[in-house]
C-alpha cells in the first residue's frame, strides 16, 4: 500500500495548500559564473572567444583592459587615434601617415581614423597653374574644391564723407551711421546715377 501512495504523489499535481507549506522540497538552479578575461595593451577579446587576441583589426586601436565574455559583440577595440608629423598626414581610409604632396602643407598632427576623409591635408595658398602637378604614390586619390567667399567693398558716400566697409557676398551689410545734413531728411542709400 504504501508503494502505491508513493507513486500516486509522484504522478499527481501537488494541491495549492501543499504548494505553501514550510516542509516542500526546495528548488535548485545551476549558477553560472561570467568569465573575465584581461587584455594587455595591443590586445582585444573578440566575441564568443575565451581569450584575448593580437589588435590586428584595420582602423582601431586597443588599449587593454578588463573584459567580461560575451556572444555577439568585441571588446577592447576603439577608433585609431594616429599621429603624424609636421610634412605628414593620415590619408582616407588608412592606418599610416603619409608625406605631404607637392601643392599641400601638412602641419601634422593627432587624427582619428576614418574611410572617408584625409586629414592634416590642406591646400598650399598658390594659384592652381604653379602647382607642381607631378603624380606620385603620395598624391591623394581624392581631391575637394575649396572655396573661398567673394568680398565685396562697398564705399558709403554721404555727399560730404565717404565711408567704406565690406561685406561677403550673400552675407549681411552692415550700414553705416545714418547721415545729417542740415536742413534735409535722409531718404535712404541709392547707387549713383540711379533716380
Amino acid at each position: 500500500m504504501k508503494k502505491i501512495l508513493l507513486l500516486s504523489l509522484l504522478f499527481t499535481q501537488p494541491s495549492f495548500a501543499e504548494m505553501m507549506c514550510d516542509t516542500c522540497v526546495s528548488k535548485y538552479f545551476a549558477v553560472y559564473e561570467v568569465n573575465t578575461y584581461t587584455c594587455a595593451p595591443g590586445y582585444y577579446l573578440p566575441a564568443n572567444t575565451d581569450g584575448c587576441r593580437v589588435c590586428d583589426v584595420f582602423g582601431k586601436t586597443c588599449p587593454g583592459g578588463t573584459y567580461t565574455f560575451n556572444e555577439t559583440d568585441a571588446q577592447g577595440l576603439a577608433i585609431g587615434s594616429y599621429t603624424c608629423g609636421s610634412g605628414y598626414f593620415l590619408p582616407a581610409n588608412s592606418d599610416t601617415c603619409s608625406a605631404c604632396p607637392n601643392g599641400f602643407s601638412c602641419p601634422g598632427g593627432t587624427f582619428e581614423f576614418n574611410v572617408d576623409k584625409f586629414q592634416g591635408l590642406s591646400f598650399e595658398s598658390v594659384p592652381n597653374n604653379t602647382m607642381n602637378n607631378v603624380c606620385g604614390s603620395n598624391f591623394p586619390q581624392k581631391m575637394y574644391a575649396v572655396y573661398e567667399p567673394n568680398t565685396i567693398t562697398i564705399n558709403w558716400d554721404d555727399g560730404t564723407n565717404t565711408v567704406q566697409n565690406t561685406c561677403t557676398y550673400g552675407g549681411a551689410i552692415t550700414l553705416p551711421p545714418t547721415p545729417v545734413r542740415p536742413g534735409y531728411v535722409f531718404g535712404g542709400w541709392r547707387i549713383k546715377n540711379q533716380n
